[in-house]
């Protein structure tokens, strides 16, 4: 059981803007852009509904834009690799 409900709006708003921002941009801007505008949601979401600390709230963005900096970079360099294999 999630004791957050609002992590799965904050995933699908970042997929979600990911993946409309990814022709105009490239891959590294685009979610680097979609999780800039994600942050005010979580934010809002965890400080101020779910009332986590500040602190933690601070750590969590700090996380997630290490995790979504690697991840991109790893998928950008894999999916021509895997596009030409299909």
């Amino acid at each position: 059981m999630i004791s957050n409900p609002w992590i799965i709006g904050g995933n699908a708003l970042l997929g979600f803007l990911a993946g409309y921002l990814y022709k105009r941009f490239g891959a590294e801007k685009a979610v680097l852009a979609a999780f800039a505008i994600q942050i005010p949601y979580l934010i809002i979401t965890d400080v101020y509904l779910v009332h986590m600390p500040v602190a933690a709230v601070i750590g969590i963005l700090g996380t997630l834009l290490a995790t979504n900096i690697i991840s991109v970079l790893i998928a950008s360099r894999l999916s021509p690799l895997i596009s030409k294999s299909i």
